[in-house]
């Protein structure tokens, strides 16, 4: 085992693989106790940790299973797409890696510690570092992935001459790099700000000093909810309505275009409510899954309640950070019920046919049957003709007529 640095409000400790338990007597020298309970646990707070605990132990594992492989089903789909020669393929295959890396490093971490009561974070030092940066740099990468994906369609809707000038995979590259190199120096701080501490008779993963753990409560978490929520969220909604506003646009011009008025008015009307839910549906959910824990986190700098206040907290928090990681485990069922090409290529991988494409054989396979003997009907019905005309003649030659 490597070498941890544990740092406490007042005290310093160096532990190694030989003096792991004589460095924890030190620190219980020191008049903090890591064992002993030292009041009784309300029962109103027992009951509310397990419905935290049940939570984890229970919903974390689906949202896992379901994220891990739905995200592994779309880069496979990607690539069979060619992802790397459309730019907003690209982005989604990078979206798909990235939710992963959050799924990974995030929610299983949880269900690791109260399945288990392993926190993967206090392993040492430098794991505590490294998971922090991670997990809050894929979340606010994934966020902005999204934003890229939106404004290729924005540009793609609203300049569609201008498009293939200012749109190309070297381009889409290195704003993705610059994005990344960004929030990669938005949370570099978690490298010097954050270690394992001794708090409250328990080694944890947190802020060094009183400096720090005021940095990351009264101003970070303001950051964080900017650049993981709010500002990703309004470019989203911006652009969408420019996008709105083009494709309606384009449907008017359509139905004074079209002979059947009828007909192609509900069938645009239908082409409008998919759009609309395609287009809306992944922004709204993104807000309504990484708005809430982001808003407790700012609450929670400020507000100190007792035992059961803290414990009823703690089960909002759950369930908020719980609704952030279902964020990153629908995008497989969202592709799949708006993306025609993505839903057609998956079934392909799987051997099932698409039924356009049997429908469309099947009619081509019918109108030439069909035309086959409509011709061999012609014929038989032209040859009758000749023979009866044949007949004809013969019977005049002979007196007959």
């Amino acid at each position: 085992m490597d070498n941890i640095t544990i740092y406490s409000r007042t005290a310093y400790f160096e532990v190694t693989e030989n003096s792991t338990f004589r460095s924890f007597s030190l620190i219980n020298s020191t008049g903090i106790n890591l064992t002993d309970e030292t009041s009784m646990t309300d029962p109103i707070v027992e009951e509310l940790e397990q419905v935290s605990k049940y939570l984890w132990v229970v919903i974390s594992p689906i949202l896992f299973l379901v994220g891990f492989v739905g995200n592994v089903l779309i880069v496979i789909v990607l690539w069979k797409l060619t992802f790397w020669r459309k730019t907003a393929y690209l982005c989604l295959a990078l979206l798909a890696v990235s939710d992963l890396t959050v799924l990974c490093v995030g929610l299983s971490r949880y269900w690791i510690d109260e399945e288990f009561g392993v926190n993967v974070r206090t392993l040492s030092n430098s794991g505590c570092k490294i998971n922090l940066f991670v997990i809050y740099w894929s979340m606010q990468f994934s966020s902005w992935l999204l934003v890229c994906v939106v404004v290729e369609r924005f540009l793609k809707t609203n300049f569609p001459l201008r498009y293939q000038s200012i749109v190309s995979t070297k381009r889409c590259i290195l704003c993705i790099v610059t994005t990344a190199v960004f929030l990669a120096g938005l949370d570099l701080h978690f490298f010097w700000t954050n270690g394992l501490i001794v708090e409250n008779g328990e080694v944890d993963c947190s802020s060094l000093n009183d400096a720090y753990f005021q940095f990351e409560e009264k101003k970070f978490t303001y950051m964080d909810f900017a650049f993981l929520s709010a500002i990703p969220f309004f470019l989203m909604v911006i652009m969408n309505v420019f996008i709105y506003k083009v494709l309606r646009e384009s449907r008017k011009w359509r139905e004074t275009t079209v002979r059947n008025q009828h007909a192609s008015s509900e069938r645009l009307r239908r082409f409008d409510i998919r759009l609309t839910r395609t287009l809306f549906f992944s922004s709204i959910y993104f807000l309504l899954a990484t708005t809430p824990i982001s808003l407790y986190f700012i609450i929670d700098s400020y507000v100190k309640l007792d035992d059961v206040g803290e414990a009823r907290k703690d089960v909002i928090w759950t369930v908020c950070y719980l609704l952030q990681f279902s964020n990153y485990a629908v995008n497989f069922f969202i592709y799949n019920l708006t993306n025609a090409k993505f839903k057609n290529t998956l079934k392909g991988m799987f051997g099932c046919p698409d039924k356009r494409i049997y429908r469309s054989k099947y009619s081509t396979r019918r109108s030439t049957v069909s035309s086959i003997i409509t011709s061999t009907t012609s014929v038989d019905d032209s040859q009758r003709d000749d023979q009866d005309e044949q007949t004809s003649e013969s019977r005049e030659s002979e007196g007959y007529v």
